[in-house]
């Protein structure tokens, strides 16, 4: 991938949660005309409360869990109000703690091993907390 590809992709992928989804994450079953306005809504930051109902196995963990946190990690200060960034403090919730688990080894393994996602945004990872 060139330079100019790249920088194009990490600017895309911070302006929009969906195309970091697909394209840097590799979420494929994500589709626009679905999940762009959960995309949408989830990158609203006036609205601080929402409520996604949707049936199991439509991508909402995916999508606004792993996803959306990594999003929010990559995000520059002044994107998000009240968040900093790789600083940001984030609750991950589910109907079990091991399935919140599995998401945040998900997302842990997007910021280990997922090349392109190091490639754009750098390692996220630190050791001293890993």
């Amino acid at each position: 991938m060139a330079s100019s590809e790249i920088t194009l992709l990490r600017k895309r992928a911070r302006e929009d949660l969906l195309v970091f989804a697909v394209e840097v994450l590799g979420m494929t079953k994500l589709r626009d005309e679905v999940h762009r306005p959960w995309a949408e809504l989830a990158m609203d930051w006036t609205i601080p409360r929402k409520l996604y109902l949707m049936p199991r196995g439509s991508m909402k963990s995916s999508l606004l869990v792993v996803a959306q946190t990594l999003w929010i990690l990559i995000q520059n200060r002044e994107v998000i109000p009240g968040t900093v960034g790789r600083d940001a403090k984030i609750l991950i919730c589910s109907d079990s703690s091991n399935r919140a688990v599995d998401l945040l080894r998900e997302i842990k393994r997007h910021i280990s091993r997922n090349r392109l996602f190091n490639k754009l945004f750098g390692n996220l990872k630190d050791r001293s907390l890993w």
